[in-house]
C-alpha cells in the first residue's frame, strides 16, 4: 500500500512537471514568435506610410480583436467590466484601446482568470486569422483536416514527433499562402490586409503579461491538484498525459500553421512596401 501511494505521488509530480513544462515552452515560444513577427510587420509598414497612418489603417481592426479577446475572457471568469474602449488611440502614450475590469474576490479561480485575460489576445488573434483563412484561402480547410488526421494517426510521444508535425504544418501553410495563383484572387488581398491588421496587434502587451503573471502560481496549483485527484481515484496521470498528446499535436500544428501565415503576411508586407521605402530614400 505504501509502495502504491509513493508510486502515485511520483507519477503525479512527473505528470505535473511534464504538463507545466510543455505548456510553458509552447506559450513562451508562441508569445516570442508573435511579438517578433508582429513588430516586423508593423515596422515595415510604418517605414512606408508613417506611424500615424499605420495606427489607423491596421489598428481599427487589430485593436478591437485584441481588446475583445480581453473582454470575452473577463466575462468568462465573471469579472466586472468597468470600461471598454475597443479602439481609442492615444498616439503620445501608444495606448490604442483598453478594458478596465475588477475582480469581486481574490480567489484561485480569479487569479487563473487574470492569467487567461492577459494572454487572451494571442488565442483570439490566432482564431480570427484561422477563420479568415478558412473563408478566403482555398485549400486551408483541407490542410487543417489533414493536420487533425495526422495528429491522431501518429504515436506522438516524443518532442521530435511534435516538432516534426508542427514543422510540416508550418511549411504547408506558408506554401499555401505564398502560392502565385493567389495573386489573381481578390480574396487573397482581402485576407492579406485583414490578417496583417490582426497580426500586428496580436501579441499581448507588457501590461497584459504583468496581469498574467499574477495567475501563474494558481495555474501550477490547479495542475498539481488535478493530477493529485486523478491519482487518488487510481487514474494514471502519466497515462492520460500521453493520451492527450494527439490533441497537443493538433494545437501545435494549428499554432505553427497560424504563425506561418503570419510570417507570410510579414514577408508580403516587406515586399509590397519596399518600392515606397526606396522612393522615400531618394
Amino acid at each position: 500500500m505504501t509502495f502504491d501511494l509513493t508510486d502515485q505521488i511520483l507519477r503525479t509530480l512527473i505528470a505535473s512537471g511534464l504538463q507545466i513544462g510543455i505548456a510553458a515552452v509552447i506559450l513562451k515560444a508562441a508569445l516570442f514568435a508573435t511579438e517578433r513577427i508582429g513588430t516586423s510587420t508593423f515596422r515595415s509598414m510604418e517605414r512606408a506610410i508613417g506611424y500615424r497612418s499605420i495606427i489607423y489603417t491596421t489598428g481599427w481592426i487589430g485593436t478591437p480583436v485584441h481588446e475583445l479577446s480581453h473582454l470575452l475572457a473577463a466575462y468568462m471568469f465573471r469579472f466586472r467590466v468597468l470600461e471598454f474602449k475597443p479602439f481609442s488611440p492615444d498616439l503620445e502614450s501608444g495606448l490604442l484601446g483598453y478594458v478596465l475590469f475588477e475582480s469581486k474576490s481574490d480567489t484561485r479561480i480569479n487569479r487563473i482568470g487574470l492569467f487567461v485575460i492577459g494572454i487572451a489576445p494571442l488565442f483570439g488573434g490566432i482564431a480570427v486569422i484561422l477563420v479568415l483563412g478558412l473563408l478566403l484561402i482555398p485549400g486551408l480547410d483541407l490542410l487543417i483536416g489533414k493536420i487533425v488526421d495526422a495528429s491522431f494517426e501518429r504515436n506522438l510521444v516524443s518532442v521530435h514527433a511534435y516538432l516534426l508535425l508542427m514543422g510540416q504544418a508550418s511549411l504547408e501553410g506558408l506554401r499555401l499562402l505564398l502560392n502565385p495563383e493567389n495573386l489573381a484572387r481578390w480574396q487573397f488581398w482581402v485576407f492579406l490586409y485583414f490578417a496583417s491588421c490582426v497580426s500586428t496587434h496580436l501579441s499581448p502587451s507588457k501590461s497584459d503579461m504583468q496581469i498574467s503573471r499574477e495567475g501563474i502560481t494558481s495555474i501550477i496549483i490547479l495542475v498539481i491538484g488535478g493530477n493529485a485527484i486523478a491519482a487518488a481515484l487510481w487514474f494514471n496521470p502519466l497515462g492520460y498525459t500521453l493520451y492527450w498528446g494527439a490533441f497537443l499535436g493538433v494545437v501545435l500544428s494549428l499554432l505553427g500553421l497560424t504563425l506561418s501565415i503570419s510570417l507570410g503576411v510579414c514577408l508580403s508586407s516587406h515586399i509590397l512596401t519596399l518600392p515606397i521605402r526606396l522612393l522615400r530614400l531618394r
